[in-house]
């Protein structure tokens, strides 16, 4: 268990495990074996707390491909988020089937090109906790962040589910 605090890109951060392999084993599982059982795991141990902080957020997902979401038969974020019981806004969308994880470090900024969101009005001078499973590079996030910003919220704060135990220190300009 790793439950850091952090700041990225003028947002509160907050990573819940290390990345490790166990971690990834478990995230295989869920989203490469389709084992949607597993969608309460994640964030069981954190749940009353999260649910107490966060009472008053619209909970947005870094968004996966639409076709590996039909082959799934779930979005697997939208999954891990429905656990806290919160309204979750499903308008964060990945165009096409841009697998982050498939590229190279320097090619990662390209999810820019990638990202959308899909209506939105309901985000105006809203709080949103944006949530993701794994942060590698921040461009992602930065993505989505981008996105969500366009709908004026009052506040975003981020929920990542793992990371790497050693990593740069983060602000907006630096990436992990």
């Amino acid at each position: 268990m790793l439950n850091e605090k952090s700041q990225f890109d003028g947002c509160d951060i907050r990573f819940l495990y290390e990345y490790n392999e166990f971690f990834r084993s478990l995230l295989f599982q869920y989203k490469g074996q389709y084992d949607i059982a597993l969608a309460p795991v994640f964030l069981s141990y954190f749940l009353r707390e999260l649910r107490h902080r966060y009472a008053n957020y619209i909970v947005a997902c870094c968004p996966s491909g639409k076709d590996q979401n039909e082959c799934r038969g779930f979005a697997p974020m939208e999954e891990i988020a429905k656990t806290l019981t919160l309204p979750l806004f499903t308008g964060l969308i990945k165009m096409g089937e841009y697998k982050q994880a498939d590229q190279p470090f320097k090619k990662r900024k390209e999810i820019y090109d990638h990202i959308a969101i899909v209506d939105g009005k309901d985000l105006y001078q809203k709080e949103i906790l944006l949530i993701d499973d794994v942060m590698t590079s921040g461009h992602t996030l930065k993505a989505c962040l981008n996105q969500l910003r366009k709908r004026s919220p009052k506040k975003i704060d981020i929920l990542i589910l793992s990371c790497r135990k050693h990593r740069k220190t983060l602000s907006s300009e630096n990436s992990f």
